[in-house]
């Protein structure tokens, strides 16, 4: 971070640090950098964070000891469902908060404190709201059945196709082009599996993992300004 951010290095905001890494990694050909957490003491880390120490020590890392590869993850998405101040979205019924949600209190760099706070507060603003609204609410009782077949099918290499694309164009750095190939990927995909609709559960996460992620690379499309931790770059 001394080359990019000299002043803040790594307590720069998470789009110049991911950037960063990004840029690294592409030119020194490489997947990863690493962390290095070997000025901290091993049992202070092990107390301080015992999730993500005992995770990294089943890769085979001792973090305060270990040099921990690590490579940025993309928020495909920040902001989500737009909601007033009680979290109602514009579909009645439907409410929203913390990281699905576009309160208005967060920018375009959420922070994890931003959005625990967020779902504290209008967690609670949504529950009292659906409570008092609950006895004017006409719930729907009738039951629609209709045929479908039940086939086993994988659908683990459809889903790692979906994946690979996205991580690739849809990521922290984007371009029209590389937007322009996954939407149309994804689109094939979501036709393919129109065609062949199958009553499994691994059927529907799968149809619903393609209409998100094509919904996401839209709206990546029609964003052609770099806000956050989006970089798009032509």
């Amino acid at each position: 971070m001394q080359k990019y951010d000299p002043e803040r290095m790594e307590l720069a905001p998470r789009d110049i640090v991911s950037q960063a890494i990004y840029r690294e990694m592409y030119d020194t050909w490489t997947d990863h950098v690493y962390i290095d957490t070997r000025h901290l003491d091993p049992k202070y880390l092990e107390k301080r964070f015992p999730t993500v120490f005992n995770r990294v020590k089943q890769e085979g890392y001792v973090m305060g000891i270990d040099l921990i590869p690590v490579a940025p993850c993309e928020h495909f998405l920040c902001g989500g469902i737009e909601t007033d101040l009680l979290g109602r979205s514009s579909i009645e019924g439907l409410y929203a908060v913390g990281e699905s949600a576009s309160t208005g209190v967060h920018g375009a760099n959420r922070l994890a404190s931003n959005s625990l706070l967020e779902c504290v507060v209008y967690g609670l603003a949504a529950a009292n709201d659906m409570n008092q609204r609950l006895p004017e609410i006409e719930l729907e009782t009738k039951v629609c059945t209709f045929s479908i077949k039940m086939t086993h099918f994988n659908y683990k290499p459809i889903r790692k196709k979906i994946g690979d694309y996205m991580d690739e164009h849809v990521g922290i750095v984007r371009n029209t082009r590389g937007l322009q190939l996954t939407q149309s990927v994804l689109k094939q995909i979501l036709s393919d599996l129109e065609k062949s609709p199958n009553l499994t559960r691994h059927y529907y996460e799968t149809l619903n993992i393609a209409t998100t992620a094509l919904s996401i690379t839209e709206a990546a499309l029609q964003r052609e300004e770099s806000i956050g931790c989006h970089l798009r770059i032509k």
